[in-house]
């Protein structure tokens, strides 16, 4: 038996991790040091809750609503949806980055602190957003990722509903 002793149990070198007092930490099999690191995770970005976008823009094009824009720079806030002739923006907020409490407020146990400050300042933004924009005579919608994967056609009928 080839990679095996002669009781034909693995040797017992192999696949056995390495020790380490506890006040030295284990080696990283990271190419990069802590810094570096850093700055990389930083510049990732993520990509959009683009499932969430993609069902709700082919439910818009499958119930015929035009004169909408997606992710309008120009717009305060950068909706994911906006009806600019009509003065109507639409948020999809994702339920854990936005802080949902319908969805239970789900937050990573690891680096708590520092997701309840992430998600307390997502939350912030938003309130001051959609006051900006109320304050500039635009309508906010604002749906949750549940509400549209749950029931994506009443999300739409109450855009509907405010287009007019």
């Amino acid at each position: 038996m080839i990679g095996r002793n002669s009781k034909g149990n693995r040797p017992t070198n192999l696949h056995r991790p390495a020790r380490h007092s506890p006040r030295d930490p284990a080696p990283s099999a990271d190419r990069f040091d802590a810094r570096t690191r850093s700055r990389v995770m930083a510049s990732v970005k993520g990509s959009r809750n683009r499932s969430t976008e993609a069902r709700f823009r082919a439910e818009l094009v499958r119930q015929g609503i035009r004169g909408w824009r997606l992710n309008d720079a120009s717009v305060i806030g950068k909706p994911d949806v906006s009806f600019p002739d009509r003065r109507v923006v639409v948020f999809l907020d994702g339920c854990f980055w936005h802080g949902c409490m319908v969805c239970g407020g789900l937050r990573p146990v690891a680096n708590a602190a520092f997701w309840a400050r992430k998600i307390a300042a997502n939350k912030k933004r938003d309130s001051e957003v959609s006051r900006a924009l109320r304050a500039d005579g635009w309508l906010v919608i604002r749906f949750w990722g549940h509400q549209i994967k749950s029931d994506l056609l009443a999300c739409i009928d109450r855009l509907e509903a405010q287009l007019g």
